[in-house]
Formats: C-alpha cells, sequence, structure tokens
C-alpha cells in the first residue's frame, strides 16, 4: 500500500515516523491549523500485535506483527503548505509543535521560535507549488533515525525586500501517529544553544 496514493503506510511495532523539511525559515500566504493535520482517525488506538511461535526447545516466542499508521486527515503535500504557512504569519511556536519528537527532544521551543523571528525578517513567501510526491527513505538530521517519508519536489516563489526569486527543492514528510511532521535540516547549532546560519 503506497502512503502517496493513501497517505497511510505500514512501520514495525515500536517505529517513529516524522516530517522532514527541508525548508529555511522563509512565509507562505494561506490559512493553517495544527488540528486539521490530524483526521478523527489518528485519535484511535491501533493496537500492537505479535505472531507467537513455538522454538524447537519448545519455548513460545512472540515476533511483533506491523501496525498500520491511522490515516491524516490531509495529503503530505498539503501538511508542507501548513508548515510554510506558519512561517508566514510568524508562528513558530506552532510550527515547532510539528517538529519530529526526536528533535524536539533536544532543540528548545524558545530557542527554536528566537531563532526563526531573526530568520525569517522580511521573507514573504508567495506561492508552494507541489511538483511531484514520492516514497522514500530519509535520514533526520541530529539523529542516528532514518525512516520511510513522503517527499515532495515543491517549488517555492517568495520575496525579501525588493528582491524576488523561485526556488524548486525536495522536503521530506514523516507520518507519526497519523500527523505529518517534518524536521529541521540543520539543528545542530541548537545542540549547543545557537540558531543555525
Amino acid at each position: 500500500m503506497s502512503i502517496i496514493d493513501r497517505a497511510r503506510f505500514v512501520l514495525p511495532v515500536g517505529t517513529v515516523a516524522i516530517v522532514a523539511l527541508s525548508f529555511a525559515a522563509s512565509s507562505c500566504k494561506g490559512a493553517g491549523d495544527p488540528s486539521s493535520l490530524r483526521s478523527p482517525a489518528a485519535t484511535e488506538t491501533v493496537p500492537a500485535t505479535a505472531t507467537v511461535t513455538e522454538t524447537p526447545t519448545g519455548a513460545a516466542e512472540a515476533t511483533p506483527t506491523p501496525t498500520a499508521q491511522p490515516t491524516p486527515e490531509i495529503t503530505a503535500g498539503e501538511a508542507l503548505e501548513l508548515v510554510i504557512d506558519y512561517v508566514s504569519k510568524g508562528q513558530f511556536g506552532r510550527q515547532w509543535e510539528g517538529l519530529h519528537p526526536a528533535q524536539q527532544e533536544f532543540i528548545p521551543k524558545e530557542l527554536y521560535v528566537l531563532c526563526r523571528d531573526e530568520a525569517a525578517a522580511g521573507v514573504d513567501v508567495k506561492s508552494v507549488k507541489v511538483l511531484e510526491t514520492f516514497e522514500e527513505d530519509s535520514p533526520i538530521p541530529g539523529t542516528e533515525l532514518v525512516l520511510p517519508s513522503a517527499a515532495i519536489t515543491a517549488e517555492v516563489a517568495y520575496k525579501q525586500g525588493l528582491f524576488s526569486d523561485t526556488d524548486t527543492d525536495t522536503f521530506h514528510l514523516f507520518l507519526v501517529d497519523g500527523v505529518w511532521r517534518w524536521v529541521d535540516p540543520d539543528p545542530d547549532p541548537y545542540k549547543s544553544g545557537e540558531c543555525p546560519d
């Protein structure tokens, strides 16, 4: 089953998935509500199961059976637009709330908000156009994790002062408990209490 086609995929029990966003601070026009990142089904508990087999010595051995992720209400491309919209509105606290839990462990919310306030000054994203979405394993910067992701190639048009430009880049979003989550592409400076360049 494709996470792109059905916004759902199966992960082994105990595996965590997240949203990778390799996007520098910028802004975008559009509406966004973090509650829309979660579908009603995402609040349901999916029981973990295991296959029990007998070993040659007669002992029982349990092997975890993969469980399905809840289906998100929105596509990965729509989630990318929401993350960029939070930047546009200067809602960096909300943006941090969507950060992968593995990065939230070492990126303090207060420092993240301070750094993004400085980096996004005067940047206005005019549009985000999703060009292609595909499945790809991707690392979570600042951690040892490499997980399945929705890779989204998007064209981002922005303006800063009198300067306007359009960039095309590929962003990675990861599904965690039915919600698309992103990761900061340059988290290491946060580990030492500094802002990324």
